[in-house]
């Protein structure tokens, strides 16, 4: 993985940030649903924040996944080609035939 996904795969393993995320969410909930039904606009915000914060780890775990893709296609880059390296074994070939 790339480094900065390094980074961001170690904050997102860390359990005191696991624990932030699951109290601010738990907090947005309780916000929400303390809200009355005639506060249509606050319970939208309630909603917003929560699509904030679900967007955030989202584009944090997506930024891993970025990391993850990244190495698999250098690594692709390096392998040969499903049949193999043509050139190679044409210079082999001639080499053991001539």
């Amino acid at each position: 993985m790339t480094a900065k996904s390094d980074r961001i795969k170690k904050l997102l393993d860390d359990g005191d940030l696991q624990e932030a995320f699951r109290q601010v969410e738990d907090a947005i909930h309780r916000g929400w649903a303390g809200t009355p039904p005639t506060q249509l606009e606050d319970q939208r915000e309630w909603h917003r924040r929560l699509f904030t914060l679900k967007s955030v780890k989202e584009n944090l775990y997506r930024a891993i996944e970025d990391g993850k893709l990244e190495d698999f296609r250098a690594l692709e880059k390096e392998r040969p080609g499903f049949l193999g390296d043509i050139q190679t074994w044409r210079k082999n070939r001639q080499r053991n035939s001539g």
